[in-house]
């Protein structure tokens, strides 16, 4: 009878695991295996081994799009984590619960916002004609640094990377400001009596403390970045020149423009090798420090 007890939330879960194995490693397994063929989204018609791989390695577009993915993500990443800890901390350190409450509504209620609608705004704010960046400039006399800043393959990679800016409307911020609430009270009464400032507590006790919550931020803004695909699909394209070319975008444009699914299965299996190495350093730090 205890047996048939404790299997029962084995059982519930069942549900649960048949479903990630259909729809998530079933399709991963399928598209490992679809890369080592040549294929066209229909019939896998003839086995090439590597030769996707290889034509990779020699492909400049896909090592383009490799060097800006590299820098979109560590761009996001540091503004992300950099903006999202300076206003978990500015709202951990207000003295009114109430002030504090509102302040954490307020930075996270545009999460609530469809992405799409969110890349629609920022097109309006980049547009060179009617744009609110363009305007602020000139309203500034700062004329000079008006342009196509999606236009402009100078600009376009870090303008993408930058929407959402200030960053505080996302999942990190409510990380950070979880971890933030649960530093014991006597730990922050004790640093006030041993005369510290609030730039040295947040120094020496906060960020330590709060290394774990810093490590799966940073790793979930890493992820994330690395699949973004429809912010460029809406706002470049890819454009201008491959200057915003990433894998993401690359493999749909092989798999859906072109037809080359082999080809695009192979970028995805690239894609996914790189997330699953840099997830795996990350946990292994964030395990060190619980």
């Amino acid at each position: 009878m205890k047996l048939k007890q404790k299997s029962i939330p084995y059982l519930f879960l069942i549900p649960i695991f048949v479903s990630v194995a259909l729809f998530r490693y079933v399709p991963t397994f399928m598209a490992i295996f679809r890369s080592f063929f040549y294929w066209d989204g229909r019939n896998i018609s003839k086995f090439i081994g590597f030769s996707n791989y290889i034509d990779l390695i020699n492909d400049g577009v896909f090592i383009k799009s490799l060097k800006n993915i590299l820098v979109f993500s560590g761009v996001r990443l540091v503004f992300i984590i950099l903006f999202s800890f300076v206003a978990a901390e500015l709202i951990y350190n207000l003295n009114s619960k109430k002030w504090s409450y509102r302040w954490k509504v307020l930075f996270v209620a545009p999460m609530v916002v469809p992405w799409t609608v969110t890349l629609l705004i920022w097109q309006f704010i980049y547009s060179p004609q009617v744009g609110m960046l363009n305007n602020l400039l000139n309203s500034f006399g700062l004329d000079f640094l008006t342009q196509a800043w999606l236009g402009n393959s100078s600009t376009a990679l870090i303008s993408v990377a930058m929407v959402q800016f200030p960053f505080v409307a996302t999942i990190q911020f409510l990380i950070i400001v979880s971890g933030l609430q649960n530093i014991p009270e006597a730990v922050k009464e004790s640093a006030i009596l041993d005369g510290a400032t609030t730039i040295r507590r947040i120094i020496s006790i906060d960020i330590p403390i709060l290394k774990p919550q810093l490590i799966l931020a940073s790793l979930l803004t890493l992820i994330n970045s690395f699949q973004r695909f429809a912010i460029f699909q809406v706002l470049t394209k890819g454009g201008p020149g491959n200057a915003t070319q990433v894998p993401g975008y690359y493999l749909y444009q092989n798999a859906f423009n072109y037809g080359r699914f082999g080809y695009a299965s192979a970028i995805g299996v690239i894609l996914m090798l790189m997330l699953l190495a840099i997830s795996y350093f990350n946990i292994r730090n964030m395990n060190s420090e619980l």
